[in-house]
């Protein structure tokens, strides 16, 4: 697993997702779910508040409901992947994300789900999302960022293994294709980053694949119009994307 920011010897560049100007693409797409008549000013100054609170959990209780929206799709938070395989054979506790998304068990076929059942099932809970996709970590303010993206790296692995292992189902060589089809983010006093997170084909003939992880975007989200690296952004919700 390679944390943003990972120096490779040899001078080797960190590689990028294959999909990468597309994902910006869309990011970059407007949207008016913070208008002032949906998101008025009296909520924007409560949304500010509630952001300094502390703890943590505190934190995640208050602003991730805010941030995620009303997105329909199937999500969880703070529950142990217990049924997943280590990712790192037995040498890291369980990943345990604030937040997650992803698809509901009964749209899975039955024998897909038998098969990949430690890869794509996250717990032995019927009502959990399985092939979780998207993460979400938030720390409370004067947090260490360095754990919250260390912890979204982790997370994410598991949403990046259970990907490709779907896409590799049946065929008779496992499919890099290089493209990105997980996300994560981290919340950090105001500051909403955006990672991507992609699969590579293992370099040695007893290697295993590597999981890279590649910073989008962030978003200043305590601001009414935000400053965006890429331009203004009206919305922090992105579970939604």
């Amino acid at each position: 697993m390679y944390i943003k920011g990972y120096e490779y010897p040899n001078d080797r560049q960190t590689p990028d997702p294959g999909n990468m100007e597309q994902i910006r693409l869309e990011f970059l797409a407007a949207r008016a779910s913070l208008s002032p008549s949906q998101f008025s000013k009296s909520t924007f100054r409560e949304f500010k508040r509630k952001n300094s609170t502390k703890p943590e959990g505190t934190i995640i209780r208050n602003m991730i409901p805010i941030i995620v929206s009303n997105a329909s799709i199937p999500n969880k938070g703070n529950l142990p992947f217990t049924n997943l395989k280590s990712i790192t054979r037995g040498r890291t506790v369980n990943a345990v994300p604030d937040f997650f998304n992803g698809d509901r068990l009964g749209d899975i076929n039955k024998l897909v789900k038998e098969d990949l059942s430690q890869i794509i099932i996250p717990t032995k809970h019927t009502y959990v999302p399985v092939v979780p996709n998207f993460f979400l970590e938030a720390k409370a303010p004067r947090s260490d960022t360095d754990v919250a993206r260390r912890q979204a790296c982790y997370d994410r692995a598991y949403g990046a293994r259970a990907m490709h292992s779907l896409q590799s189902y049946g065929k008779q060589e496992p499919v890099y294709d290089g493209n990105a089809y997980i996300y994560t983010a981290t919340y950090l006093d105001g500051q909403l980053k955006l990672y991507a997170h992609h699969v590579t084909a293992p370099t040695t003939p007893a290697g295993r694949p590597g999981y890279h992880m590649t910073q989008v975007d962030t978003y200043g989200i305590l601001l009414r119009t935000s400053a965006h690296s890429s331009g203004a952004t009206k919305d922090p919700s992105i579970a939604s994307k």
